[in-house]
C-alpha cells in the first residue's frame, strides 16, 4: 500500500473563550499555509451532531496523497511554524492519529476511477466507526474483509440512498501530537459519508446493517472491541 492515501484524525476540546479566535487562526493561517504546499490535499472541519462527554466537540481531517507526502509535510518549515503557533492555545488534544487507507468506496463520479482518494465532497454527515481486534484474530479479520467485507457487504451498503462514500483505514502506529485523554487508537477506522442525517438513520435502522453485524458475529463470536461510534456534521471543507 505504498501509494495509499493517508489522513490525520485530529479531535480536541478548546475553552469557549478561545474557540472563535482559534477557528480564525486555523482557517486563515493553518489551512492557507498547508494547502499552499504540494503535500496537503485538503482539510475538513466537523462539529459533533449530538454532544457526548465521551467524544470531542471538534473533529478535523487532513488529507495526504500517501505516507511520503505526510512525512514531507511533517518535516517542512511550514509545519514547524504551525506547530510553534499552536503552543499558545489551550487545546485538550484527544485524538491525533495517522491512518492509511485500506480500501475506499465511493458513489462520486470523480472518485469512480481506479485511483483511490480520501477526499469526499457533498456529504454533510460523517459517521465514524472504529474498533480493535485481538492480535490472534488479525489475520482472520483481514481475510474476512477481503472475501466478504469489501466484496459483499460494503457494496450492498453503498446502494442505500444517501451514502456518498465508505473509506476504510488502518492505524499506522503513529500519532502527530502527544495525546492527553485517549492515547490508545483503534486499529481500524471506517469513515462513512452521508448526504444527510436522515440517510444515516436509514442505514442505522436497515436490514443491511443487521446482516453485516450478523456476519461479523458469526466470524468473531467474541465480538469486536468498538472504540469510536459517533456522528459529526461537516462545517466546511478546504481543497486546493
Amino acid at each position: 500500500m505504498e501509494n495509499a492515501p493517508v489522513i490525520t484524525v485530529v479531535a480536541y476540546n478548546i475553552p469557549p473563550q478561545e474557540a472563535e479566535r482559534y477557528r480564525q487562526w486555523v482557517e486563515e493561517s493553518y489551512y492557507r499555509i498547508s494547502l499552499s504546499t504540494p503535500w496537503v490535499q485538503g482539510n475538513d472541519r466537523y462539529k459533533i451532531v449530538n454532544e457526548s462527554p465521551d467524544y470531542p466537540k471538534a473533529f478535523y481531517l487532513q488529507h495526504y496523497p500517501n505516507m511520503d507526502g505526510l512525512n514531507t509535510w511533517e518535516a517542512s518549515p511550514e509545519r514547524a511554524a504551525i506547530r510553534k503557533d499552536q503552543t499558545v492555545w489551550h487545546r485538550e488534544v484527544i485524538w491525533s492519529g495517522i491512518y492509511e487507507m485500506v480500501k475506499g468506496f465511493s458513489n462520486s463520479l470523480v472518485a469512480s476511477k481506479d485511483e483511490q482518494t480520501s477526499l469526499v465532497d457533498d456529504a454533510s454527515i460523517l459517521h465514524i466507526e472504529a474498533f480493535n481486534i485481538t492480535s490472534e484474530n488479525a489475520e482472520k479479520y483481514n481475510t474476512w474483509f477481503s472475501d466478504w467485507g469489501q466484496k459483499v457487504y460494503i457494496p450492498i451498503l453503498m446502494k442505500l440512498p444517501g451514502i456518498k462514500a465508505i473509506n476504510c483505514y488502518r492505524w499506522t502506529g503513529r500519532s502527530r501530537e502527544p495525546e492527553i485523554k485517549d492515547p490508545k487508537y483503534p486499529r481500524y477506522v471506517s469513515l462513512m459519508y452521508f448526504e444527510s442525517y436522515r440517510a444515516y438513520e436509514i442505514y442505522k435502522e436497515g436490514p443491511e446493517l443487521v446482516a453485516l453485524r450478523e456476519s461479523i458475529k458469526w466470524t468473531f463470536p467474541g465480538g469486536l472491541d468498538y472504540r469510536w461510534n459517533i456522528q459529526y456534521q461537516l462545517v466546511k471543507s478546504w481543497r486546493k
